[in-house]
């Protein structure tokens, strides 16, 4: 959702929420590799630079996908660790590209 807001609010990132045809959103690995495009393309982050915390993100989207399309049980610090990298990826990009503070 942090994404979606993200695009909607920026239009300099030159990022659509939804898929070519306009009628499905996003997934999540697309919405982040559609940011770290856009994030090079503005000179926020170097060509050979990965979004920050892409990697923690990715590996949250794969447990998520077990529990969804495989109803596979997640733990309580699973989910800590979840909550805890997506805080860290709001509070790091929200700031700059949102001018508010959505973690205050």
């Amino acid at each position: 959702m942090f994404l979606y807001g993200l695009f909607e609010r920026n239009p300099e990132l030159g990022v659509s929420l939804y898929r070519d045809k306009g009628d499905e959103t996003l997934g999540p690995r697309e919405a982040l590799r559609s940011l770290q495009h856009a994030l090079i393309a503005i000179n926020v982050i170097e060509p050979s630079a990965t979004l920050s915390y892409r990697d923690q993100l990715s590996r949250l989207i794969r447990e998520r996908d077990s529990v969804i399309h495989h109803a596979s049980k997640i733990g309580r610090e699973e989910v800590e660790n979840g909550r805890n990298v997506a805080s860290r990826f709001i509070g790091k990009y929200g700031v700059d590209l949102c001018g508010i503070d959505l973690l205050q």
